[in-house]
């Protein structure tokens, strides 16, 4: 309940926050001359977002599972807290430093019935 309980208080605090100014649209000119076409819209990059995979989904599941059971010491919260942020690029890389530090609690990432 604990835990439920902090993350609706930090889902609440990021509904209460005003976004940055960078993910407001841009104003738009308060008159607009009849000579000139209005501006073109930016093209927004694609990004394609890689669908996850029913492995990668089970294993995201996995993790989260242990994450909620397991008690880390201080170095191993201080670890976590200086792994960078993850991105495609660096995905894998962080996830085997997490394995890593789980497997020091216990050897399997499942939860033991």
């Amino acid at each position: 309940m604990k835990f439920n309980n902090t993350l609706n208080n930090f889902y609440k605090t990021l509904l209460e926050q005003e976004p940055p100014a960078s993910a407001l649209p841009p104003a738009q000119p308060a008159q607009q001359d009849a000579a000139m076409p209005p501006a073109p819209a930016p093209e927004q990059p694609a990004q394609a977002a890689t669908p996850l995979t029913s492995e990668g989904e089970a294993m995201l599941v996995r993790l989260l599972k242990k994450a909620l059971v397991i008690k880390p010491d201080t170095t191993d919260t201080d670890t976590i807290l200086e792994l960078p942020d993850v991105n495609p690029d660096n995905s894998k890389e962080v996830l085997s430093q997490l394995l890593t530090l789980i497997r020091k609690y216990d050897p399997d990432v499942d939860i033991n019935k």
